[in-house]
């Protein structure tokens, strides 16, 4: 029986290393920088829109199109990527409020959607 038993898992373990999930992948949803204002400190967000102008450094306002919030990207975040006013962009990032500023983005990820 032990044999019968190590036979078949010899012969169903590379079956199971082949193994991988290729159906549809769910992504977060996009929100908008109006909704952001109401979200508790450190949940995940995803924003597009574009960067406005830089107004500290690391740290910029960014606008979607339905308000504007200040967004921090470190150096390292950037990643070598050189975006423009003009160029459309998707952040990754959380919500990042403190009591003595307003509510900003603290920027884990940026890609850019579209360049103009």
């Amino acid at each position: 029986m032990k044999y019968i038993l190590t036979f078949f898992i010899a012969l169903t373990f590379p079956l199971m290393l082949q193994a991988e999930f290729t159906g549809p992948s769910e992504q977060q949803a996009t929100s908008a920088v109006s909704d952001v204002q109401s979200m508790k400190d450190g949940m995940q967000v995803v924003l597009e829109g574009k960067i406005e102008k830089q107004i500290s450094k690391g740290e910029y306002l960014f606008n979607d199109g339905t308000d504007t919030i200040t967004v921090k990207i470190d150096e390292d975040v950037w990643n070598g990527l050189n975006v423009s006013e003009k160029d459309k962009v998707r952040i990754f990032g959380e919500v990042d409020r403190s009591i003595l500023s307003n509510v900003k983005i603290d920027v884990e990820q940026i890609e850019v959607i579209s360049l103009f």
